[in-house]
């Protein structure tokens, strides 16, 4: 079971979940085929490709101990990087007009990693939980309970959490309520 919780985690890392969720968008919302190549492109490079690389590189460095950042501390400089990256994200969207959700999208990240990076200063929350209840909160928006067909996915990335001993019950509650919760107050608020 143990085998099956890494693989879960692992196809879920939060980057993933960034592409995956622009890329939905894109193709839900867009009907100019350069936006959706762009933002299926931006959200790539800046939501996976950059990230993993900062992170390897981080691991190389020893900066950080394990591939779970299991060390609240060591998550710090990944969280602003992801926010930095963030930022690029949003100033490309706006520049190319993508639409108003996705943009928003953007935002939300970077909101939720700030408020993420100053939890974690006190307390390790999940990011893996965050990361998934994200996506989930902008389907539960645009599909009200259809949106609710991807719950099983959050239920799925919690438990692999905790099977892998990663984080606490707690720590997983409140990252996937975290997440929801601020990215559909966020939404609701701007949309």
């Amino acid at each position: 079971m143990k085998k099956i919780a890494r693989i879960i985690s692992t196809v879920f890392i939060p980057p993933i979940m960034v592409f995956v969720t622009f890329t939905f968008l894109s193709f839900y919302l867009e009907t100019n085929g350069m936006k959706i190549f762009y933002g299926v492109l931006s959200s790539f490079i800046l939501g996976v490709l950059l990230p993993i690389i900062y992170f390897i590189k981080l691991r190389k460095q020893n900066r950080i101990k394990d591939n779970d950042a299991t060390i609240k501390e060591e998550r710090t400089n990944p969280y602003l990087y992801g926010i930095f990256l963030c930022l690029i994200g949003l100033f490309f969207f706006a520049m190319i007009e993508m639409n108003k959700l996705s943009f928003l999208l953007w935002f939300c990240y970077i909101i939720n990693s700030l408020f993420m990076l100053l939890i974690n200063k006190f307390w390790k929350i999940s990011a893996h939980s965050i990361g998934i209840s994200i996506p989930f909160a902008v389907l539960i928006f645009l599909f009200k309970w259809w949106g609710l067909l991807f719950l099983p996915f959050v239920f799925l990335v919690a438990w692999s959490r905790l099977k892998l001993k990663v984080h606490t019950p707690l720590q997983v509650i409140a990252g996937v309520l975290f997440g929801f919760i601020l990215t559909i107050i966020q939404i609701s608020i701007f949309i």
